[in-house]
């Protein structure tokens, strides 16, 4: 229904906004503006429904968000040996790039094959989970800023219990895999001292470094949630099994792929982010490299542990790995949550927001950060 204008002026003005809207739409700028407005949006809600599952609510989960971060912890150790070795291959830069990404790839495919987690993967998809409860928040008019901040405490204490896991077995693994196998093909005492240079935060270079290894988390987050979303909208899996319904195995597998798309496109994903961000810098002469904080435990632990001075070195190695460990998470959630805030309409208030319901969560239960001593598992589950 057209609603009565009786001032000529004001109906003149209402045409012309009407006739403005109409041609916003028609040009290419607002087009793209707002089909990417669209897509974001989409990817947000999928990687926040994925961000769920990143959350430990309870006792239970929390330890077994512990123990996966143990298993992750087994295979980041391992690659990250296969990483030096590749280092005495000596392959060309872009050759050196590719194996360095297929080894980052793969690493975190069998974690989470394994049922293992690597623990900076998580908070590209926890801060959508937290963008997302706020817009529902705001849509209904109902802000809780205490709810809000203890969905921040458990997504901290998540990471928290991953991060723990991934360091603790890496470190182990690490030893082990120096006294067993005696890896002098890879480490010497050269090797050794320069992966210690290398992670050693008390220069600027190692921070900005994990710093851009935060910003390659937020990144592959996003591609893998719009790569979701594609398989999802094209109904890839639905339309093959109308096509073929006695092909079973095949059909399996597309059902495998679409439920597993967004961890393996991520994992692959950041595997190249990371893998050619240092061969990038080499050949842009930039000072362009990761520093991912469950590879750099492990060469640190190697490093350390090859010199024979591990025990002494520990409390300087715990010191890196909490600093490139806090600048990962904190790079990658923040940048990702900004970018949620945004696909939500909302805006940096909010974060604002966030920060002080937080501190004053934590000024008055700091443990909830750590563990669940106040959320016991809910009965009937």
């Amino acid at each position: 229904m057209i609603e009565r204008v009786d001032d000529p002026m004001e109906a003149l003005a209402k045409i012309k906004h009407l006739v403005d809207q109409h041609q916003s739409k028609a040009k290419p700028i607002s087009f793209l503006r707002d089909r990417t407005a669209l897509v974001l949006y989409e990817i947000v809600s999928i990687n926040a429904n994925a961000g769920s599952k990143y959350v430990a609510k309870t006792r239970s989960e929390f330890w077994s968000f512990l123990r996966a971060g143990l298993i992750g912890g087994v295979f980041v150790a391992i690659f990250a040996l296969l990483k030096l070795y590749i280092d005495v291959l000596g392959p060309p830069s872009l050759v050196r790039g590719f194996l360095y990404s297929v080894n980052y790839a793969a690493c975190f495919i069998l974690v989470d094959a394994l049922g293992g987690t690597i623990a900076t993967k998580q908070p590209a998809m926890t801060a959508n989970l937290l963008g997302d409860e706020l817009y529902r928040q705001e849509k209904w008019d109902r802000p809780d800023s205490h709810a809000v901040a203890k969905l921040v405490a458990r997504v901290f204490r998540s990471q928290l219990a991953s991060l723990i896991g991934n360091v603790v077995m890496a470190i182990a693994v690490a030893a082990l895999l120096v006294y067993l196998l005696d890896p002098v093909a890879a480490l010497d005492d050269g090797v050794a001292n320069k992966l210690l240079e290398k992670n050693d935060v008390t220069t600027i270079s190692p921070i900005i470094y994990a710093a851009l290894a935060g910003v390659f988390l937020s990144l592959s987050g996003f591609i893998a949630g719009y790569l979701q979303n594609f398989v999802i909208y094209t109904r890839v899996t639905e339309r093959y099994q109308w096509a073929h319904p006695h092909r079973v195995r095949r059909i399996n597998a597309f059902n495998y792929l679409r439920k597993k798309s967004a961890k393996i496109s991520g994992s692959i994903v950041l595997g190249f982010f990371l893998g050619y961000a240092g061969v990038m810098g080499d050949g842009l002469g930039l000072p362009l490299d990761i520093r991912h904080v469950a590879f750099s435990s492990a060469h640190l632990s190697l490093g350390g542990i090859w010199l024979t001075k591990f025990f002494e070195f520990l409390p300087y190695l715990l010191l890196n790995v909490a600093v490139i460990g806090s600048v990962n998470f904190f790079t990658s959630f923040l940048m990702t949550f900004g970018i949620a805030l945004r696909a939500r309409g909302l805006n940096s208030v909010e974060l604002g927001k966030v920060l002080w319901g937080s501190t004053k969560l934590f000024l008055r239960r700091p443990w909830l950060y750590v563990f669940p001593l106040d959320e016991k598992q809910p009965t009937g589950q």
